[in-house]
């Protein structure tokens, strides 16, 4: 390889490396108490998983974080959903973005725990994380789908998903709005289960602050993040019951 070869190859990966530290850089960082309900989970080099101390089924619970958020800032509510007896694996994505790391469930499902505890799965995506889900169903139709404060974002990607599919969205949210989630229920299942949460934004799906462009919520994150738990408990038991 001639010496402005390998001179232009290595300018493109630092270039890579330099974009890529900016864009992680940018990523919506937790709120301390979030930091807090780590300590209940088991971390992995992909993920952290939260254990259901009396699990309700073998359905388990894998959970994309929304784009440029880290994942430790959705650990109230998969601690929470593991308090209501569901084991849930919180998966770090690469540079905090689905579309990146599609296939990260498999690092949970491929995971011991998993093999002795999980029959079947259900597959949470919050915002961007929708969208990473939604492409990894593509090929991989054994497993029930969350979108939180998204949807399909593709015409014949999902539209005949043999699994339970249900979409949570805040009334108030002005980043993944009613009118396009509506919009695009052609892209899913006609028996997509749909759940507005009266009040309720798009950041308080987590626990990273405020967002720009959202909407105000007129309920706290805490009411809003139980509705959330229990109507993903909900998509569990009935994953369970197919």
């Amino acid at each position: 390889m001639a010496f402005t070869d390998r001179y232009m190859m290595m300018l493109r990966i630092f270039t890579l490396l330099i974009v890529a530290s900016l864009v992680w850089g940018c990523s919506s960082k937790p709120m301390p108490e979030a930091l807090e309900r780590l300590a209940t989970a088991e971390e992995a080099d992909d993920y952290y998983l939260f254990k259901a101390d009396n699990p309700i089924s073998d359905t388990c619970y894998i959970y994309y974080p929304g784009g440029l958020v880290h994942a430790e800032a959705y650990a109230p509510y998969t601690a929470d959903v593991a308090q209501a007896g569901v084991h849930t694996f919180l998966l770090k994505l690469t540079l905090d973005m689905a579309m990146m790391d599609v296939d990260a469930a498999n690092d949970a499902k491929q995971s011991e725990f998993a093999k002795a505890n999980c029959k079947n799965y259900v597959l949470g995506g919050h915002s961007l994380g929708g969208i990473g889900i939604a492409m990894y169903a593509e090929t991989n139709q054994d497993d029930g789908l969350l979108f939180i404060s998204s949807y399909a974002h593709k015409e014949g990607l999902i539209d005949k998903h043999p699994q339970p599919v249900m979409l949570v969205y805040g009334a108030n949210d002005l980043l993944s709005t009613e009118e396009e989630i509506l919009g695009a229920r052609g892209n899913l299942p006609a028996e997509a289960i749909y759940f507005k949460i009266e009040g309720g934004n798009h950041a308080q799906m987590g626990h990273y602050g405020p967002q720009n462009n959202d909407g105000e919520a007129t309920i706290s994150r805490e009411e809003q993040q139980k509705i959330l738990v229990e109507k993903t408990v909900e998509i569990i038991q009935i994953m369970s019951e197919q």
